[in-house]
């Protein structure tokens, strides 16, 4: 299980015991910046998936050292639902 506190820091967390077994920075190589407000974590095929809080961003980070491998912006996504709102 992984989760994060709000900070720039991932948890692998044993799931029977709670225990922190694992954590990492999570930094985004292209501006070797550290990255916090991660939300909503999801963990597909060996990655762990998040928004981040109050930004029009999605990233794929590596679970093992905290690399950010892909970044989204889905700001359009606004747009588009505001597109097809019904009154």
């Amino acid at each position: 299980m992984y989760a994060t506190d709000g900070s720039d820091y991932l948890y692998h967390i044993n799931g029977e015991t709670l225990s922190v077994t694992h954590k990492v920075r999570v930094k985004d190589p292209q501006t070797n910046a550290y990255i916090d407000n991660l939300n909503e974590l999801e963990f597909v095929k060996g990655f762990v998936y998040a928004n981040i809080w109050l930004r029009d961003t999605l990233v794929k980070i590596d679970p093992e050292n905290g690399q950010i491998v892909k970044k989204w912006d889905i700001s359009s996504l606004e747009k588009a639902e505001e597109k097809y709102q019904l009154d």
